[in-house]
């Protein structure tokens, strides 16, 4: 597990954090009007942060499926592509995961995730191709009896990929919420089901201080794909999966999250 710090201004009252994964640019069945709609909305708001979650691109190989796939058998080209597409959101970066799609030629030697996040200038300290642990503070927060200094908010994230999943909702769910059986963090943010899944979650833990337990609040998020129906999903009779993905707010004068999906700003 790989561990990252990242410090924002203290003038945020609350940021976005937007997961962008399981694009599978270069798929057939890839909707790019997804991507195009929520890369303006980054671009135009100022405290939007994004994590890369995985399966950026298709990276259709020879010793893979997705023969069909716009660009197969390229690795360097849809690298390419996804860091032109990136470069003008390349300072909104603050973590990134590979995906199963990026392991299919990174274990070839070739880690195009790495290679990608270099070309457009985003510190590989912020890339893990397994897991991520980020350390976020931002904001600033002053104690109630009015003393002390003023300090960030803390928020800790914990993200990687996934694996499996199954077909029903639950079995996607589930190691979603196992996540928390791996590390103590304020979210969770997990892909590969294509699941779209916003869920609060409360973890008990001791206050050492006082000797009483606390509730933690905690959200679990699974990031939808932005693939159109069909394909292997339609062959294997998968149950049809929504686009809309969840966006997670983070105060910055208090300890507090929410989300919804991002469906207002579409009015």
């Amino acid at each position: 597990m790989k561990v990252s710090t990242i410090e924002l201004s203290a003038d945020f009252k609350e940021i976005i954090i937007l997961a962008l994964g399981d694009l599978h640019e270069g798929d057939r069945l890839s909707d790019g009007t997804l991507l195009k709609d929520r890369l303006n909305f980054i671009k135009k708001t100022d405290n939007c942060f994004v994590m890369l979650l995985g399966d950026l691109i298709d990276n259709a190989q020879p010793d893979s499926p997705g023969k069909n796939s716009a660009w197969y058998g390229r690795p360097h080209e849809q690298m390419e592509y996804m860091a032109d597409t990136l470069l003008p959101i390349k300072d909104r970066i603050i973590g990134a995961v590979d995906g199963n799609h990026e392991a299919r030629t990174a274990k070839h030697g070739f880690d195009i995730t790495a290679v990608m996040l270099g070309k457009i200038g985003v510190p590989l300290t912020r890339y893990s191709p397994d897991g991520l642990y980020t350390f976020l503070n931002f904001g600033q927060e002053t104690r109630p009896d009015g003393k002390g200094g003023k300090r960030k908010i803390p928020y800790q994230i914990y993200m990687n990929h996934g694996t499996g999943g199954g077909k029903t909702a639950g079995g996607k769910v589930n190691p979603l919420y196992g996540m928390k059986d791996i590390v103590a963090a304020d979210l969770y943010i997990r892909g590969h089901t294509h699941l779209s899944a916003g869920l609060p979650g409360i973890v008990l833990q001791p206050d050492l201080r006082n000797h009483t337990i606390i509730e933690k609040p905690v959200f679990f998020i699974s990031v939808a794909s932005s693939c159109k129906y069909g394909g292997y999903g339609e062959t294997g009779s998968y149950t049809p999966l929504s686009n809309a993905t969840p966006y997670v707010y983070l105060c910055g004068t208090r300890k507090a999250m929410d989300i919804d999906y991002g469906v207002r700003r579409t009015f």
